[in-house]
């Protein structure tokens, strides 16, 4: 948190700081290292596995584009996602808007320092990426293309889920609405602000369909009040419980983010629950596609009007389950191909 305060307030992309926390936490964990068959890291600081012995069991699991992306997030400031071939130039205009020439140079550097310690990160220990287009995006910045690493997908915890839910999750006769769930955060980059934008536009928001977004956010206190009144209903951030009760509730599961998303655990939950699932044509969500029922439950759409729109159709895929019982993305599942990593 100091450190994205300093980011904020001088404009300017201090990667020598990041490194300087990857090194102590390398440190740390060193102490403990050798008392266990593997060390599992999930974080932000791929540089960690720069400064721990090479004969340690060290696994690193990236969930976003911290390896390339000072923003993590892959994304232009102006909403687009950037393209694989980005240089450090362009990032130092895009991260944070430094205002002169002395800054944005400070940032490129950072940037050239950031990505070469990843290089080395990325063929020092064994890296697990979320997603295949994950891997790939961030592979191709660093110009790693060939680099060892591994795809594991994100996993669901299924029996918890079952135990929530408890089978009950099928339409209720007469209920003629389609009832729409989002469970995200309402920042920028998750594209909530977007969507109900252009459903506002496109008359989506009206009797026939119920928008529910579970979640908080940088956005959400300015999306409820412009939206609330329009039938949208905001539940805040929720236990995870009542996040799985909403999906079950609802017909739709959606998920508009604008940025190439990794691989959407909420993706998997819909699917789970064997829900009609619709997302934004990019990022990780295509390859999620494998564990659907049928070719029919997850619809992917080229732009946001689309998505939008498409909840005015009555197409909407329904089971006569209440849970996916073929789905193999359940924690045991993935464990298994975790485990093999570990083995390597």
């Amino acid at each position: 948190a100091l450190i994205w305060r300093i980011e904020r307030s001088l404009k300017i992309y201090p990667a020598w700081l990041h490194i300087l926390v990857a090194k102590r936490m390398a440190r740390v964990i060193n102490k403990y290292a050798r008392e266990y068959d593997v060390v599992h890291y999930h974080g932000h600081y791929p540089h960690v596995a720069n400064y721990l012995p090479s004969d340690i069991n060290l696994v690193v699991t990236h969930h976003d584009y911290s390896v390339s992306c000072p923003k993590k997030t892959f994304l232009k400031k102006e909403g687009h996602p950037c393209s694989p071939g980005i240089e450090s130039r362009r990032c130092a205009e895009c991260h944070l808007d430094a205002p002169d020439g002395f800054r944005k140079w400070l940032t490129r550097r950072g940037v050239e320092a950031w990505r070469s310690g990843a290089r080395k990160a990325i063929n020092r220990h064994k890296h697990i990426f979320v997603s295949r287009r994950l891997a790939e995006l961030n592979l191709a910045v660093l110009g790693e293309k060939n680099a060892p690493v591994s795809v594991v997908h994100n996993f669901v915890d299924c029996r918890l889920i079952r135990g929530y839910v408890a089978g009950q999750c099928f339409k209720k006769p007469g209920d003629k609405k389609t009832r729409v769930i989002i469970s995200n955060s309402m920042d920028p980059h998750k594209g909530i602000k977007e969507f109900l934008k252009v459903a506002a536009e496109n008359d989506v928001l009206n009797e026939d369909v119920e928008i529910v977004i579970a979640g908080g956010g940088s956005q959400k206190a300015q999306l409820e009040a412009e939206y609330a009144a329009k039938g949208v209903v905001f539940l805040g951030h929720v236990p995870y419980a009542e996040v799985i009760n909403a999906v079950c509730d609802a017909d739709i599961y959606l998920l508009p983010s604008i940025w190439e998303e990794s691989c959407s655990t909420g993706v998997l939950e819909g699917i789970c629950l064997n829900k009609d699932v619709r997302a934004l044509n990019r990022g990780g969500t295509p390859e999620l596609a494998k564990y659907a029922v049928a070719t029919s439950q997850l619809k992917l759409y080229d732009d946001m009007q689309s998505l939008a729109k498409s909840l005015t159709a009555k197409n909407v895929f329904r089971s006569d389950i209440s849970m996916n019982t073929a789905f193999g993305a359940c924690v045991a599942e993935k464990v298994e191909d975790i485990l093999e990593v570990y083995r390597k």
